[in-house]
């Protein structure tokens, strides 16, 4: 069976809106994956982009980022904000104002760190 959105690699980007209402798609270019996310989302949300190994990476039940953490880590690879018409680079403007706006390379460093440390974490 032939996987369309997995690279020869056997990796994948995989995209999804948090939550437990949420939209994902996974693609062998970040940006489809994105625009599969919107054409299937209503409304406005913020999407996360992740690359990893296919059968590594998945979607949760509550719309967190599943991963194995003793396999290959999933890379951060960036956010975006969706509208039925548009995707854009995430801002600040963006942002939902639950949680302190960090940039996106803080972003990136952040959810590195997390994926080390739940590593550590699993192997003890």
């Amino acid at each position: 069976m032939t996987k369309d959105w997995v690279l020869p690699t056997g990796y994948t980007y995989l995209a999804y809106t948090a939550g437990s209402i949420g939209t994902w798609a996974k693609d062998i270019c970040p940006l489809a994956a994105v625009e599969a996310v919107k054409n299937s989302h209503r409304g406005n949300a913020i999407v996360y982009v992740f690359y990893g190994k296919d059968n590594d990476i998945q979607v949760g039940e509550l719309g967190g980022l599943l991963f194995h953490p003793q396999r290959v880590l999933p890379k951060p690879i960036g956010r975006y904000y969706i509208t039925s018409r548009t995707i854009r680079s995430l801002t600040k403007k963006d942002w939902n104002g639950k949680t302190p706006f960090v940039p996106l390379a803080q972003w990136i460093t952040e959810q590195t760190d997390y994926f080390k440390n739940v590593r550590k974490r699993s192997l003890h």
